[in-house]
């Protein structure tokens, strides 16, 4: 009875944990996952807010940028 107490509640434990595991490659699907399972408007509120890539650099920190990756 004990084990299948500890096992109940580890099991609801890690889906407590996974729930919120989003992937980085497929960052809407993740919000609109997250969406689902919460409830929540986060792919109404962030979808296509994001950026995959660097920033927008200027033009002298993208030479330091380079210059660093050389040395």
């Amino acid at each position: 009875m004990k084990l299948k107490m500890i096992l109940d509640y580890r099991e609801q434990d890690f889906k407590d944990i996974f729930v919120t595991i989003g992937l980085l490659d497929e960052f809407d699907t993740s919000l609109a996952l997250l969406q689902e399972a919460f409830g929540l408007p986060f792919n109404d509120m962030c979808r296509n807010s994001h950026r995959n890539g660097r920033p927008d650099e200027s033009e002298e920190r993208k030479q330091e940028r380079i210059a660093a990756e050389k040395a």
